[in-house]
Order: structure tokens, then C-alpha cells, then sequence
């Protein structure tokens, strides 16, 4: 195989990745960010391709993890996705303090792709889309805002956010949590 070749292929690879982000609804910014295309490319190829009858969404990408906070339910999901992040070792080469450029690259935006298809296979009601699903890993690489650990109780996963309070067990395990705002919990 020559050069060309490799080159070739990596630029197709870069070209099928942007159309798969953009199909999951990530913004031209973001997908730009994590494929190093530019947005020009990324709309030309949205443009070139008739299954996107709208086109990419052109707002800003979202940048804050408290979202992720909001209720207990969403934390659960947050922590279920972020738990699919380290199946896939999206987070294996980071440490507290990664560059988010440095992270941003075509194989963790691959594995990210596959961890958020995972996601949304495995739950009825999403509730966290492909924008908020990159932010939660490029945060968890970076390791200064939230971390995932593991309940001692019960091993499940959860998120712990370094500003906020924080506590040993999960939703789960905590007596009176809101259990009932939770999916397949059991009482």
C-alpha cells in the first residue's frame, strides 16, 4: 500500500464519521472539532447526501455538565452512558488535565459513535442526545469538572461532580432517593 492510499482512506474515513455524528444530530462545530474537517467539508457533504433533507444544526454545542445533574434520572443515564465510555476505552489514554484537542481525534470519536449507538439500543427514552453525549466524554477526559466511579454498594456506575456535594453511594443505594423516578429500580 502506498501513501496515497492511506491518505485516501483516511480522508473517507474522516468523510464517513462526519456523516455518521451528523445522522446521531451533532452540530457542524462539533463534528468539525472531533473529525478536523472543516465546516465547508462537513456541509458539503451533508449536501451531497439525500438522507439529511434538513441539514446539520448550526447553534452552539452545549458546555455545561450540570445538565447532567438536573434529576436523578438523567444522572442515571449520564452514568450509564459514561459507563459505555470506559467499555469502549474511550477514556483509556486520558488523564486528569488531557488537552480536549489532544482527545479529539478519529478514534475516539469512532469508539464514542459506538458507545452513544450502544446507548440509545439500550434505552427505551434517550434522554441524552449526541452533543450533550460528546460534551459528557470530552469533561470525563478532562477530569477537572466530573469523574465516573463505581457505588460501593452496589457497583453500579454514577458521576461525581467535583464542585458539587458529594456522596459515597449512588441513586440508587441512598435511603429515600427518588426511586421511583427511576427506571427498573427496585424498591
Amino acid at each position: 500500500m502506498n501513501q496515497t492510499d492511506d491518505r485516501a482512506r483516511c480522508y473517507y474515513q474522516r468523510d464517513q464519521l462526519a456523516l455518521r455524528m451528523i445522522q446521531h444530530g451533532a452540530r457542524v462545530s462539533t463534528v468539525s472539532t472531533w473529525t478536523a474537517l472543516s465546516s465547508d467539508r462537513v456541509y458539503t457533504l451533508v449536501q451531497r447526501d439525500a438522507s439529511f433533507p434538513q441539514g446539520p444544526h448550526r447553534e452552539r454545542s452545549p458546555r455545561r455538565i450540570k445538565y447532567f445533574f438536573r434529576t436523578p434520572l438523567l444522572a442515571v443515564h449520564a452514568a450509564t452512558l459514561a459507563s459505555l465510555f470506559d467499555l469502549f476505552e474511550i477514556l483509556s489514554e486520558t488523564t486528569p488535565g488531557t488537552p480536549t484537542q489532544s482527545f479529539r481525534t478519529l478514534d475516539p470519536a469512532e469508539k464514542l459513535c459506538c458507545a452513544y449507538e450502544m446507548y440509545i439500543a439500550m434505552v427505551e427514552s434517550p434522554l441524552i442526545r449526541f452533543e450533550h453525549a460528546a460534551l459528557l466524554a470530552t469533561a470525563l477526559a478532562e477530569g477537572r469538572e466530573i469523574f465516573l466511579r463505581y457505588c460501593p454498594k452496589c457497583g453500579r456506575a454514577r458521576l461525581v461532580d467535583w464542585s458539587g456535594f458529594a456522596t459515597d453511594t449512588c441513586v440508587h443505594c441512598r435511603p429515600g432517593a427518588h426511586r421511583a423516578a427511576i427506571a427498573g429500580s427496585s424498591a
